[in-house]
């Protein structure tokens, strides 16, 4: 497996990754009669065949719900689009506006920009802060949240919260991501990457 490794070293330390989870030792998958996938928000499935060892014929046939009911409604506005002149200070303000009778959530990439909404923010939820602050949010009125580099794995329905603002894109998560879209010029790879993330 090494040789087919990548690894990048930079200033603070080495990073060594298989190009794919080496599922013939995760014991568990390895010996498993049967495997389920489950994601709401895989962009490309054929990662299930290459990393997973899924067998393609099956993955022609997923059990998907019959109808969209269930799934929540989005709408996706980018005020920069609309309006130029739209800042961050805007966003607050809007924001923190209407924290005042729902909850409002932000999702921020790094703690030093979670710095930006010290003072109007209710609550700032980081690492092991974020689980206990996520259900106080589906339990009642908190008001302005701010999620410090949480895109994924984020449930939220209905009065949790109505609104979700993402300022900026998650910042990549290793150093063999950061070469993939750098400096090897991947940006596909990364904008799928996040896309899935945000989904």
């Amino acid at each position: 497996m090494l040789p087919h490794c990548r690894c990048v070293i930079d200033g603070r330390g080495l990073e060594i990754a298989p190009p794919c989870v080496p599922m013939d030792v995760v014991n568990a998958a390895a010996g498993a009669r049967r495997r389920i996938y489950m994601t709401a928000t895989l962009a490309d499935d054929s990662v299930l065949v290459t990393d997973f060892g899924a067998d393609p014929v099956v993955l022609n046939g997923p059990i998907a719900p019959a109808s969209a009911g269930d799934l929540g409604e989005r709408m996706i506005l980018m005020p920069q689009e609309l309006d130029p002149e739209f800042s961050l200070t805007d966003l607050k303000a809007m924001m923190q506006a209407f924290a005042k009778r729902r909850n409002a959530v932000v999702i921020v990439p790094s703690a030093e920009a979670a710095k930006q909404w010290k003072g109007i923010a209710d609550a700032v939820l980081q690492g092991s802060a974020v689980e206990a602050g996520l259900r106080r949010l589906r339990e009642g009125h908190v008001g302005l949240v701010v999620l410090v580099n949480r895109y994924d794995g984020i449930d939220l329905p209905d009065d949790a919260c109505r609104v979700l603002a993402l300022v900026d894109l998650p910042e990549s998560e290793s150093l063999v991501e950061r070469v993939e879209t750098t400096g090897l010029g991947e940006e596909g790879a990364g904008l799928r990457r996040q896309m899935q993330r945000i989904e």
